[in-house]
């Protein structure tokens, strides 16, 4: 069913009240414009299935309702955005979410796997992906994108299903009801301050403190004149873009028109206030200037080290059947080494909560000289003495 007027949802609200689970999923488009636009938003519940046509109707209260009520699963695959879009329409923080994807890493299907992957090792059924990068804003949709939005939400119930048997039987169910749960906080998670975003600009770690300082600036505007306009960031300047302006800060809008890999339509349109950002940040005093972020370089022996301790996770989560990701990623890892004479149980979520039990509490042996690694050559895996 397309749902694409008040009374249509209000119908389809009556018969999926009470239901216990609930399978939701979203098509939008980010590409084009600041904050992602919900298009359409697939639910199912018992035997019912439904697209809703997000930008049409205006009133989505009955829905906002019965898919915060507590006490009802909630399921997604791979939530985040999902989960993001949702807040950003409804106001509303979802609870007892299941997520297909952090459930599946949890029983050993490997991390990050895909949806149609995990219907097809579960249920042996093959999805189409003839819809994958289709055009959810143009109306009216067509018969395949509303076939392809339905299977997106038709097979969760059987995932749901085989994977809450699996955590049942592996006694994970919990484990897994700790990672619902922090996604869900997830959505009120402050944004990285503007006066922040330059960090995550690309090549600006060769930049003096003075360049810097124009960087800054130059970021913190972008940002504001993206979000003005609707607009990615990117689309408006590019990082490089930012890069060069901070090295070789341009006096007039005339000297920006004469700057290699400008656009001379965007010189004319936003010069001015390009200027007068780099001007205010000129204007900064020394003592206020970014500082340098440090060398992210690493040792040979630290890099040895991260190499063992890797090594030994990787060891553990296979055995465990869990994925890797799930217990560590890069960054932790870089922590857990750069800390490792004085890190302990609690300082990261590798040494917190179930992790802690399962690889946590030997990781710091490991680190405190206690374990050894070997090869077994008769199972080829990691060997822990």
């Amino acid at each position: 069913m397309l749902i694409s007027t008040t009374q249509q949802l209000s119908e389809f609200c009556k018969c999926i009240t009470g239901s216990e689970l609930i399978c939701i999923d979203t098509e939008f488009i980010r590409e084009d414009s600041y904050l992602p636009r919900l298009e359409t938003i697939q639910i199912r519940a018992g035997e019912e299935i439904a697209i809703i046509d997000f930008p049409v109707i205006k009133d989505l209260s009955e829905l906002w309702r019965i898919l915060y009520t507590p006490g009802v699963t909630k399921a997604f695959h791979a939530c985040q955005q999902d989960l993001e879009l949702l807040y950003q329409a409804s106001g509303q923080v979802m609870c007892d979410v299941f997520d297909t994807q952090v459930a599946s890493a949890v029983v050993g299907y490997g991390e990050q796997i895909g949806y149609g992957q995990l219907v097809k090792q579960i249920t042996g059924v093959a999805l189409s992906k003839s819809q994958s990068y289709t055009a959810w804003g143009v109306r009216p949709l067509t018969q395949a994108q509303i076939d392809y939005a339905m299977d997106d939400v038709r097979y969760m119930p059987a995932l749901v299903e085989h994977l809450r048997e699996r955590l049942e039987t592996l006694g994970r169910l919990d484990w897994a009801k700790g990672e619902f749960s922090t996604l869900e906080q997830a959505v009120l998670e402050e944004p990285t301050p503007l006066s922040e975003l330059y960090l995550r600009v690309r090549n600006m770690d060769n930049l003096e403190r003075r360049e810097l300082a124009i960087l800054r600036e130059l970021t913190c505007w972008r940002e504001e004149e993206a979000l003005y306009r609707n607009k990615l960031p990117q689309r408006l300047l590019r990082d490089e873009l930012l890069v060069s302006l901070s090295r070789r800060p341009p006096e007039s809008v005339g000297e920006l028109r004469r700057m290699r890999g400008f656009p001379p339509f965007e010189a004319d349109r936003l010069g001015s206030e390009i200027i007068a950002a780099v001007k205010k940040a000129l204007a900064v005093p020394p003592e206020q200037w970014p500082e340098k972020p440090k060398s992210r370089s690493i040792d040979p022996a630290t890099q040895a080290v991260m190499a063992l301790v890797q090594a030994f996770i990787r060891g553990r989560a296979v055995d465990e059947q869990v994925a890797w990701g799930l217990l560590c990623n890069s960054a932790n890892l870089e922590e857990i080494v750069s800390k490792r004479k004085t890190i302990k149980a609690g300082d990261t979520h590798i040494l917190s909560g179930w992790r802690y039990e399962l690889v946590g509490k030997d990781l710091l042996r490991l680190l405190n000289g206690d374990l050894a690694l070997s090869f077994d050559p008769e199972t080829g895996r990691v060997r822990v003495q």
